[in-house]
């Protein structure tokens, strides 16, 4: 048993999580999802797809009131167009990509022009060296539609480290959650255990 302070913590993220407007979505296609695959395959694009809720929710509220921040599907969609060569993989819980080519997690849209490509990570080495050059990319393949200044945005939870390589410091933004790894985890176990619990009585 968590202590109660902890417990607290846990259920203040939860309650983030129930005020975002896709999480009912979410959870529903969690709850059909849950008894289909193994376990260890679930809990993996079930953490990935909550963390990218609450990082999309943060950087809209705190980071990017004025602007639009695109959600992972939006996202998709967009680079859909950009790549139309390139088919949809897709993978459930908001975890598709596109085959051959490294899509972001959200982007950030201001008068219709890319200001901010989006990475939504809770791992501990993260590397900012395997997604950068998707910015350099796209930046220099549609001059049109990325601002030149467009810059790479990594949300982790707070604590959490990321290396940031010198040649790209001036072009990465680093944003951290108001709760830390821990807390996510322990917010995974409790929504994972009345996933369960629900589908039982269903």
């Amino acid at each position: 048993m968590m202590p109660p302070e902890q417990g607290e913590q846990t259920q203040d993220l939860v309650g983030d999580l129930c005020q975002i407007d896709e999480y009912q979505a979410f959870w529903s296609e969690a709850s059909e999802l849950i008894d289909t695959i193994p376990r260890h395959e679930f809990l993996m694009i079930f953490r990935a797809g909550l963390f990218q809720l609450l990082a999309q929710s943060y950087l809209q509220k705190h980071i990017f009131p004025s602007k639009r921040v695109l959600s992972p599907q939006e996202t998709l969609n967009y680079y859909k167009l950009l790549y139309p060569d390139n088919p949809e993989v897709f993978h459930p819980l908001g975890q598709s990509s596109l085959a051959g080519i490294s899509t972001p997690d959200g982007m950030v849209v201001n008068e219709r022009r890319i200001i901010a490509v989006c990475e939504y990570t809770t791992g501990y080495k993260s590397s900012v060296i395997k997604k950068y050059p998707t910015l350099l990319r796209d930046r220099r393949h549609f001059p049109d539609l990325f601002d030149p200044h467009t810059v790479q945005v990594f949300v982790l939870p707070r604590k959490q480290r990321v290396s940031v390589p010198g040649f790209a410091k001036k072009e990465v933004q680093i944003e951290r959650t108001q709760f830390t790894k821990t807390q996510f985890s322990d917010c995974i176990q409790t929504l994972y255990d009345r996933l369960l619990q629900t589908n039982r009585y269903v």
